[in-house]
């Protein structure tokens, strides 16, 4: 068993990266789900490493569902990059495997200006 750990950093103007690191179980999905409404009540786009995430559980992808949700509802994004091993074997099981995840692109230069 891994320990989870989170990371977070500005990423750009209006967007946080939160790099998820371990076991993302019913046991610290809250810790997730803390940093995940800061973001929202910041109406910021939030990028979700999940490169490092060895495990996810239901209530882990709760979390990120529920998220998407409410940064969406503000016009915001959640993006979830690093997909692998049983993290993507369960966004598949639970329907999520083709929503919002795979390879990280970058903002062009018009984009961040507008930010």
């Amino acid at each position: 068993m891994s320990k989870l750990t989170l990371s977070q950093r500005n990423f750009w103007p209006g967007c946080q990266e939160i790099d998820v690191s371990g076991e993302l179980d019913l046991a610290v999905s809250e810790e997730l789900r803390a940093a995940l409404d800061r973001a929202v009540a910041k109406r910021l786009h939030v990028l979700v490493d999940l490169g490092h995430c060895e495990f996810i559980d239901v209530s882990g992808v709760q979390v990120l569902v529920r998220a998407h949700e409410r940064l969406g509802a503000h016009g915001r994004q959640l993006l979830l990059y690093g997909v692998h091993g049983q993290v993507k074997r369960m966004l598949a099981v639970t329907g999520l495997a083709g929503v919002n995840h795979g390879e990280l692109e970058l903002p062009s230069d018009e984009v961040l200006a507008a930010a």
